[in-house]
Order: C-alpha cells, then sequence, then structure tokens
C-alpha cells in the first residue's frame, strides 16, 4: 500500500451550502475533463424549506444530491455492528486507508469532538458527517476536506489517531462507511426535458421529482416562507443562519449560469433574461451580506430589508421565468416535430 494517497478533489466547490453536496461536487470539479455547465443547467433548479427539520430547513438540492441517479458517483457501503466490532478487533484505519488507495473517497459519520478545527473539538459530542480524500502514513493524517470553526470550507488534516476516537465514540449501534467513486465515464450533457420540469415545479411552488413529504413548501413559494423564518430567528435569536443567505445566493447563481448557457446556446432567445437574472442574482448577494452584518453585530433592524429583497426577487422571477418555461417548451417541441 503507497504511503500517501491524495485523490482529486477542487477546494471550491461551486456550491457549499451543505457538506452533503459541497463533497460531491468538489469530487466532480476535482475529477471531470469536459464542461460541466451543461449538467448543471439541469440541477438546483427547485428548492424547499422544511419546518421541521431540525438542523436543515432550506435546501437548494431536492434530490440526487450525491449524483447517483446521474451515475457520475457510485457508492458502496459497509456496516458493522458494533459488538461485531469489537470481537473482530476491526482494524478501521487500515480499511480506510486501503479503500481511499483504491480510489474510493470516505464519507461517513464521525464525533467532531475529537476533531481539531471544529467548533465542538474538545468541547462536546457533536456527530456530523466527513469525507476522507487521501491519507499520509508518513505524517500519520488523513486529508479531509470541510467547515472548520472559521466558518470557511476548506481541506485540513485529522491524526490517526484522533479519526479512530471520533468513530468508536459515535452513539450508534453500527458502524457506517460510504465508499465513493468517480465515474471516468460520467456524461456532462444538457437535459432540456429535466430543465423545462424543474422549472415548472419551481414557479408552481410543487415538487413531482418524488412524492410530497410532510409540510415542506417547494419553489417560490419556499422562498417566502424562508424570508418569514429569517424574521422569526432575527427577533428570538439576535441572528439568522447564513448557511441558509449562502444557499439562496447560490440557487441565484445557479440560475443565472442556466440562463446564460440557454441563450447563448439558442434554446431561449429573449436576452433580456439575463439582465433580470443578474439584478435577481445581486440581490441575492445583498441578503448574504446583510446577515452576515445581522450576525456580526447583532442589530437586526437590517432583517426587515431582507424580507423586501426577497419579495422583490419573487416578484422578479414570477414574471419572467414563466416566459423562459414558454420558450423552452417551444424549443423542445420545434425539435421533437423536426425529428418525426
Amino acid at each position: 500500500m503507497r504511503k500517501i494517497v491524495i485523490l482529486p478533489f477542487d477546494d471550491k466547490p461551486i456550491t457549499v451550502m451543505y457538506h452533503n453536496i459541497a463533497f460531491p461536487m468538489g469530487i466532480i470539479q476535482g475529477n471531470a475533463k469536459t464542461d460541466l455547465i451543461p449538467w448543471l443547467c439541469g440541477k438546483y433548479i427547485n428548492c424547499y424549506f422544511d419546518p421541521k427539520s431540525p438542523q436543515n430547513k432550506f435546501n437548494i438540492c431536492i434530490s440526487d444530491n450525491w449524483t447517483i441517479i446521474d451515475k457520475i458517483i457510485f457508492k458502496q457501503s459497509i456496516a458493522i455492528d458494533r459488538e461485531l466490532f469489537s470481537d473482530l478487533h476491526f482494524d478501521i484505519l487500515t480499511l480506510l486507508r486501503k479503500m481511499l488507495s483504491y480510489g474510493h473517497y470516505v464519507h461517513g459519520n464521525c464525533n467532531e469532538e475529537f476533531i481539531p478545527g471544529k467548533y465542538s473539538y474538545q468541547k462536546a459530542y457533536f456527530p456530523h458527517d466527513f469525507l476522507l480524500i487521501g491519507y499520509n502514513d508518513i505524517s500519520k493524517c488523513f486529508s479531509s476536506v470541510g467547515y472548520l470553526n472559521d466558518g470557511y470550507f476548506q481541506r485540513y488534516e485529522i491524526p490517526y489517531e484522533n479519526m479512530l476516537n471520533s468513530m468508536i465514540t459515535m452513539k450508534r449501534e453500527r458502524f457506517e462507511f460510504n465508499f465513493r467513486t468517480y465515474n471516468q465515464d460520467a456524461e456532462y450533457s444538457i437535459n432540456l426535458e429535466l430543465i423545462k420540469e424543474g422549472l415548472t415545479d419551481y414557479i408552481k411552488s410543487e415538487n413531482t421529482l418524488k412524492q410530497y413529504q410532510g409540510d415542506k413548501s417547494y419553489g417560490l413559494e419556499s422562498l417566502k416562507t424562508l424570508s418569514e423564518f429569517f424574521i422569526q430567528q432575527a427577533e428570538q435569536n439576535k441572528r439568522i443562519d447564513n448557511r441558509y443567505t449562502r444557499g439562496l445566493m447560490e440557487h441565484k447563481y445557479f440560475m443565472r449560469l442556466r440562463i446564460d448557457y440557454l441563450l447563448q446556446n439558442g434554446y431561449i432567445n429573449d436576452e433580456s433574461y439575463l439582465g433580470l437574472t443578474q439584478e435577481v442574482y445581486n440581490i441575492s448577494e445583498r441578503i448574504h451580506m446583510l446577515g452576515l452584518k445581522i450576525n456580526m453585530t447583532g442589530n437586526i433592524s437590517p432583517i426587515h430589508k431582507i424580507h423586501e429583497y426577497i419579495t422583490i426577487m419573487n416578484s422578479i422571477e414570477n414574471e419572467y421565468l414563466p416566459k423562459v418555461l414558454r420558450e423552452l417548451e417551444n424549443h423542445i417541441n420545434c425539435k421533437s416535430e423536426a425529428v418525426v
């Protein structure tokens, strides 16, 4: 087994809202040899707000965050009962290093109480997901990526001993690991039908990709709910969740990327759309900055400006996106007629 292994990973994923979408995007961006934009046009279109979720109420990824359905990243899993683990004297560190040496990224959950640089390090038990992208037998450290206590998504090292302690102290009946492998034959072509379905759901505040669950709101309606939640958060806690303001900004980034590509390639024709999607993105940047300001100062007065900005964004998108959708549908229909 090699002494040092580092698998490809882009340290600046195009989305870093949550680990579970930043991890796969970093793997994809680190491995892909072709343009990702055509494929990205069909991703992160719809969004949802789930009031019952304890940690991740707002999300810009409805399904297939690990791109299993798209056949870009493959997954193998292993689960070992804690009792069996003890009886077999299972060597976790050797397993993880061997899988990395075979080209498998290691994904799972650990207790961040033992991970240097994390907020909970040496403070309290805190289970969270992790991704290992390599190891170094000389320094006896794993290479990992994710958020540290300084609030930045980054690459960092975890000493072998700390990694082991972070896993064996997990309060679960099983040790579970996912081994993620990049598909070197992955394709990144555009899927116009997927874009059409995503935009339709977003505009109508629906979700046809999977069964509606619980009290989730989708699309434009979810942004209205998010705005109301920001006010509630600010009034109760004197701060808001900047993961959500970042996610909102990333969602508008992807919408701008999508509209630009569709225009450049003749799928839609009205160039005024690009100015509108740029305007919405600019507003989302202001919202994110105001959110950071609230959390830094404790002054919640900008929260009403955030609410106003989201209302403006929704109004703009509700006006122009149905027109985009109609143009795209006309293009798809004309293409179908030409084939017939």
